[in-house]
């Protein structure tokens, strides 16, 4: 009951502190003129502080309650911030509060830290008898919730206030990774041109053929070098790109084959922030538009089967494995748009261009019984060229 009461005081004092703070302004610039943001900025950093910043009820013996942010910490005292700005810039320090601990009996402290920590993280402490196990936590407790705990740093650019502040990084944190998983969706590209080269060779028509339509992201990273540049590598696989199948049986001869492309690939890419999320969070949404360089490596397996039993007493049967590796080089254009659920946290979507040179299949010879006993499967082109939708999620470190 005593720990609900306590808590229904902090609230209301605190409320009570807004309320006057809002009428009573003082002469404190607004943060968008003090530290150089726009006023989108300004209000994000405001909102944002608001919900995340440390709060303590202290309960002193003979005064009235002290509420406000904790500060700074020394051996025998705390200093309060009775006011729910970011301390930081001004003259900010002339309303600290000292309060000195021994005259603290008890306190309600809500640490601070981004929503997710903070939400349901207050608690009540008692701080008498002192010089007991359960007072010395509680006041390493109230020694690690404050601002700058480590640091008597007079911080009046926000550069400073982050480097000295723990708090104040988790509330605003500066990411520089990204990870991210997706999926790639789009039309079957290939499966036309090499229908086509298989249908105008002795082979013939095959009988079937499919093209992939969506492709894997196994890894991409990106690092964010300014505030809008982003560069990365991302790595990609096709592992059915396309495949095809024949056969033909006839009165004296039968053959075969089946052939199948696979498709692995690296991009090592920039990205531009048309719109950016900023540390202060003041879009919850992203778009991003680049450009990179592909490194593929499609391979490509033949697998060929001819038998000939004109002659009962001798059948003859020939049998062919191919298996090549190519290397090709392309470029690819993107414009990505993330939304962000939290800071660290995004969904994407976006389209991707993809623009690759020519892949020359070489002629292959194959056995058979045309042109003096074989088969020619002459030199064909396969263009890979690609408009994809991609999707998915990303991480931020």
């Amino acid at each position: 009951m005593t720990y609900t009461r306590l808590l229904i005081g902090l609230i209301i004092t605190w409320y009570s502190a807004l309320a006057g703070q809002a009428q009573n302004p003082g002469t404190t610039a607004p943060e968008s003129e003090e530290f150089g943001l726009t006023s989108r900025q300004a209000e994000a950093l405001r909102n944002r502080w608001n919900n995340s910043q440390p709060v303590v009820a202290l309960n002193v013996a003979g005064k009235q309650p002290v509420t406000g942010q904790p500060v700074y910490f020394g051996r025998d005292s705390v200093m309060i911030y009775p006011k729910t700005r970011l301390p930081a810039g001004g003259e900010w320090q002339n309303d600290l509060v000292a309060v000195p601990l021994y005259e603290v009996t008890s306190m309600a402290l809500q640490p601070g830290g981004n929503w997710i920590r903070r939400s349901g993280s207050s608690r009540f402490y008692a701080l008498k008898p002192a010089g007991t196990e359960t007072t010395a936590k509680a006041i390493r407790k109230l020694h690690n919730a404050t601002v700058y705990r480590d640091s008597l740093v007079p911080a009046q650019e926000l550069t400073d206030a982050f480097s000295h502040s723990r708090v104040l990084r988790q509330v605003f944190p500066n990411k520089h990774f990204r990870i991210s998983l997706g999926v790639g969706l789009g039309g079957d590209v290939v499966a036309d041109e090499v229908t086509a080269a298989l249908r105008s060779s002795p082979l013939g028509e095959p009988e079937y053929g499919y093209g992939q339509t969506a492709d894997f992201e196994w890894a991409d990273l990106a690092i964010r070098l300014f505030g809008r540049v982003m560069v990365g590598w991302r790595y990609s696989s096709f592992p059915d790109y396309a495949n095809w199948y024949y056969y033909s049986s006839g009165k004296e001869n039968y053959f075969n084959y089946s052939y199948r492309i696979e498709l692995y690939e690296h991009r090592i890419y920039g990205e531009y922030g048309l719109f950016h999320v900023d540390r202060y969070f003041s879009r919850p949404f992203e778009w991003t538009v680049g450009a990179g360089m592909i490194l593929a490596r499609p391979e490509k397996s033949f697998d060929y089967y001819y038998e000939d039993y004109s002659d009962p007493d001798q059948i003859n049967s020939a049998y062919l494995n191919d298996q090549m590796t190519f290397s090709i080089t392309g470029l690819h254009l993107k414009s990505v748009f993330h939304y962000f659920f939290i800071p660290g946290l995004s969904l994407y979507a976006g389209l991707e261009a993809s623009l690759y040179e020519k892949w020359i299949i070489p002629e292959q010879t194959l056995p058979g019984t045309d042109n003096g006993g074989q088969m020619i499967l002459p030199e064909y082109g396969i263009t890979l060229n690609s408009l994809r939708f991609r999707a998915g999620v990303s991480i931020y470190l």
